[in-house]
């Protein structure tokens, strides 16, 4: 973490467990985090989704950065490792 205070994504295939680690070594230094996890599309003209899942203010902060973009965010209820806990 080194001292990093700003918002952290993390969209990697984690379990939930991990992600619960990431949390608190990235927290520790004040950085708050958001969970994501991508899912590619499922068919020719489907779009990519990237659900996320933290606090509700920073889920809807990366979720803007995807706006006319092909990937469609998707917000989940819960904390972060909500969102990682899709792939598992």
């Amino acid at each position: 973490a080194l001292g990093f205070a700003g918002l952290f994504v993390d969209a990697n295939a984690v379990s939930p467990a991990r992600l619960g680690r990431i949390t608190e070594l990235v927290s520790a230094t004040g950085a708050r985090v958001v969970d994501g996890s991508l899912f590619g599309p499922r068919w020719a003209g489907d779009r990519t989704r990237l659900y996320l899942a933290g606090h509700p203010a920073d889920r809807d902060l990366v979720a803007g950065l995807f706006a006319g973009t092909d990937v469609v965010p998707v917000a989940m209820d819960g904390g972060a490792g909500s969102a990682s806990a899709l792939k598992m």
